[in-house]
């Protein structure tokens, strides 16, 4: 796979930030060949979401108010 053409390479990796508008939500999905569950990071911390026994994990935004 070749890097997209406005990507730059910095310390010997290629850094690229796609143009894309916010989303509602991320459905997030697994499958039985799944070894990790997925991790959410924020604030410099990272947390292993719950299993979710192959059913899709919803994340969106809630109204800070």
């Amino acid at each position: 796979m070749e890097p997209p053409a406005d990507s730059k390479l910095i310390k010997g990796w290629w850094v690229y930030k796609p143009k894309v508008s916010a989303k509602d939500e991320l459905i997030l999905a697994t499958s039985e060949t799944s070894i990790k569950n997925w991790n959410i990071c924020f604030n410099g911390k990272c947390e292993e979401l719950p299993k979710n026994q192959n059913k899709p994990l919803k994340l969106y935004a809630c109204d800070s108010k």
